[in-house]
């Protein structure tokens, strides 16, 4: 079943990071630490956050320090907040009020667009019914050759 959740989670490029964060130091963070120190304290900050504002981002500010945020940074933060949501992991306050309101603007999105509904009717189906998945086509490896030939 963990086959089929992570081929329909290659359906959404947008949403997964491919990039493989690695912990080395590189020049344009602090050279006292790694991109994955900075991205953790970064998003422990965000997890003792109470509300978001001026004050968290100086915080986060001081925390990325004068070398400022990279793309680099951002994508291990991204992969770091993805793990965490994926564990069910406790969030703070402010995680938590953010997560509630992208969770709904996911919901308007998948409205909006059909492709987004049929991908998340997949998701429920591999996850409560994945044997129904097989039926429509998916093996544990993704598509079964010959189902999807036109």
């Amino acid at each position: 079943m963990d086959h089929i959740v992570q081929f329909v989670s290659q359906c959404l490029p947008c949403l997964i990071l491919e990039n493989d964060i690695r912990q080395e130091k590189i020049h344009d963070v602090d050279q006292s630490r790694g991109v994955h120190d900075v991205s953790s304290e970064i998003l422990d900050v965000l997890n003792r956050a109470e509300k978001g504002g001026k004050d968290l981002q100086r915080t986060l500010e001081d925390v990325v320090g004068e070398s400022g945020w990279t793309e680099t940074i951002a994508q291990a933060l991204l992969k770091q907040l993805e793990q965490l949501i994926r564990a069910g992991a406790p969030m703070g306050q402010a995680v938590k009020d953010a997560f509630e309101k992208a969770m709904a603007a996911a919901v308007g999105f998948a409205h909006d667009h059909p492709v987004f509904c049929t991908l998340i009717a997949l998701g429920i189906l591999a996850v409560l019914t994945p044997w129904v998945i097989e039926v429509l086509g998916f093996g544990e490896l993704g598509p079964i050759e010959g189902k999807f030939d036109r």
